[in-house]
């Protein structure tokens, strides 16, 4: 369907939730070629007698802070009916904001996780460690986890927010007196677990190496270029990183997790399952 429709835009197709996007330096430009795109959209939803819930259909213009302060004026329209402009928005449980700066996203992650350490925290006292233990893992733990590889970019206040609340979690579930000091490693260390920050770049080089072997999206793959020299260096097999003229070059996705990539071993990245791969990882971090 959306490939005979949408002509000039990428697109995102996920069960019943739809994304176009565009990219250019002019934000004129990139309304002019969304609106004439979400009109070939309405042309043929009205044709196959479909209708879009406009209700629930926001537009979001992406760019540096300087950026978006001169051009605030996004103005997207499908069948003669103007699409709400936001800030941020949730999509597949991500906050996304306009500036990729994931702290919306981190705020929402702590405000939900830490009514679920408050109600672990009530529950200490009927029930023991083990259990508290399991329902750490099954319900908190993938909160902290889901996304990590995209989210890790937020500021270092953000980042120790979350950990204050795994550290809080860790001193529940080993029903420690809260006004004696217990250091964090040694809860850390008993518990068996890792600081949330090595959870995120295992996290982070396991997806690079499933981008790089063809387990995910090939779309994926087309950023990540290696380097290729005539003669051999110890540099050999890394991937090619892009001269970040900001600092925000160096928060995207590609440039952290190449970068990252780069700094592993040869023996690991040479790896041949994503298990044997994980192992190498564990071991480096």
């Amino acid at each position: 369907m959306a490939s005979s429709i949408i002509d000039q835009c990428s697109y995102h197709l996920y069960a019943d939730d739809t994304v176009l996007y565009y990219s250019h330096k002019d934000p004129n430009i990139v309304q002019s070629i969304l609106n004439a795109e979400l009109q070939n959209l309405g042309v043929w939803m009205n044709r196959n007698q479909l209708k879009l819930n406009c209700q629930k259909t926001v537009s979001m213009l992406f760019g540096t802070r300087r950026m978006l302060s001169k051009h605030d004026n996004l103005t997207l329209q499908m069948k003669n009916i103007a699409i709400e402009k936001v800030n941020s928005t949730k999509y597949l449980g991500v906050c996304i904001d306009n500036e990729l700066k994931w702290n919306i996203h981190v705020e929402h992650m702590c405000s939900k996780i830490g009514k679920m350490v408050g109600f672990l925290g009530r529950l200490r006292y009927f029930v023991n460690e083990e259990s508290l233990k399991i329902i750490y893992k099954s319900i908190i733990l993938p909160h902290f986890d889901y996304a990590d590889a995209i989210w890790q970019s937020t500021s270092k206040t953000s980042l120790d927010s979350l950990q204050k609340l795994q550290n809080r979690a860790g001193r529940i579930i080993l029903k420690l007196n809260p006004y004696l000091h217990t250091p964090v490693l040694q809860i850390h260390d008993i518990l068996g677990w890792n600081k949330l920050s090595c959870r995120q770049n295992e996290h982070m080089y396991i997806m690079m190496f499933k981008i790089l072997h063809g387990l995910t999206p090939g779309y994926l793959k087309s950023d990540l270029v290696f380097k290729v020299y005539n003669y051999s260096l110890r540099s050999n097999g890394n991937l090619n990183l892009p001269k970040p003229k900001t600092n925000n070059c160096k928060r995207t996705f590609f440039y952290r997790g190449a970068s990252m990539y780069n700094q592993l071993s040869l023996h690991a990245r040479n790896s041949s399952t994503v298990q044997s791969f994980k192992l190498n990882v564990q071991d480096y971090l």
